[in-house]
This record gives structure tokens, C-alpha cells and sequence, in this order.
């Protein structure tokens, strides 16, 4: 399966900063585009990344096993 690495970019930022708000900060984006390329993600995987609350975002075992063989 080939993975646009501009999703996964996004993935990372978001898991690294455990913040869509800050990770959209750090990528120049605004939090709506960054939130639809994380769910055009998780689409494309077919499971959830991330789980989200007021207190902010957590990753999923999935998202925590893509988090550990991403690139830096």
C-alpha cells in the first residue's frame, strides 16, 4: 500500500506533540485541514489513530504501533 507522506507527517506531528491544535501550529495548518488529513488517514488504514478529548489526543494501539515504525 503505497502512503502519501504528508499524511504521515501529519500523523507524526500530531503524535509527537499529543495536541491537534499544537501540531497544526508546528505544520502551518489550520486545525479543520489538519483533522481531515488525520481521518483521510485512519480512512485509508481502515482504524482509528487517535482518541480524542477535551483533555486531548491519545493514541491508539494501532496509532502507537504506525507512531513506532514511522520515519522521524
Amino acid at each position: 500500500m503505497d502512503m502519501d507522506t504528508r499524511l504521515l507527517r501529519c500523523f507524526t506531528a500530531v503524535a509527537h506533540e499529543g495536541s491537534l491544535t499544537r501540531a497544526a501550529d508546528r505544520l502551518l495548518l489550520s486545525r479543520p485541514a489538519l483533522t481531515r488529513q488525520i481521518r483521510q488517514l485512519e480512512t485509508q488504514l481502515g482504524t482509528e489513530l487517535f482518541t480524542r478529548s477535551d483533555a486531548g489526543t491519545a493514541l491508539t494501539d494501532a496509532g502507537a504501533a504506525l507512531a513506532a515504525a514511522a520515519p522521524a
